[in-house]
């Protein structure tokens, strides 16, 4: 890693992972599984705590949608509660996407790649399925888009008057990428 992106880690780290990793510890002692353990088993749960918390979101958004909702409805409502999620912890975010191919350790790798196939298959399951390789990369690259996005956005600070840019940017590359909204 060059000293510029440790840098900037710590940085973040300091500013939003800290509080993320007191809110996890808060909650193991809470419930009793407070082991104590090691950094890497810390950087391990961490963020499956937050991947864990963001599809908890995500499907309690979806659930709230009525009966019979567009998929594109459906996508729109991921992505405002993904919005959501980021601006309330940007700088641990931010830190996560930079270490993209960076992780401490091949656990912390599984549990992004993990949460990573999680997301395709249940956008997958929003829109119909996946009915071959140009949906499999549009799904895989619509994510890519979405974080990058983000991450601009992040970078502005976030700003109200951009979400809806941002959603309509995300929707259009997802829906240009399938060629159309199947359900």
């Amino acid at each position: 890693m060059t000293p510029a992106i440790t840098t900037a880690l710590l940085v973040h780290q300091r500013a939003g992972l800290s509080q993320e990793r007191s809110r996890l510890e808060q909650t193991r002692v809470a419930d009793g599984t407070d082991t104590s353990p090691d950094k890497t088993n810390l950087n391990t749960q961490l963020p499956q705590s937050t991947t864990d918390e963001l599809a908890e979101r995500t499907r309690r958004a979806d659930d709230a949608l009525p009966e019979g909702s567009s998929a594109r409805d459906r996508v729109r409502t991921s992505v405002l509660t993904y919005l959501d999620f980021i601006a309330e912890r940007s700088p641990g975010w931010v830190t996560y996407q930079v270490l993209a191919g960076h992780d401490p350790g091949d656990e912390a790798a599984r549990v992004r790649r993990e949460a990573r196939e999680a997301a395709v298959a249940a956008l997958a399951e929003v829109v119909g399925g996946s009915r071959g390789h140009r949906d499999d990369f549009a799904l895989w690259g619509y994510l890519g888009f979405l974080d990058d996005a983000c991450l601009r956005w992040v970078h502005a600070g976030c700003p109200d008057d951009q979400r809806h840019s941002l959603i309509d940017a995300t929707l259009g590359c997802l829906e240009g990428a399938l060629g159309d909204w199947r359900r």
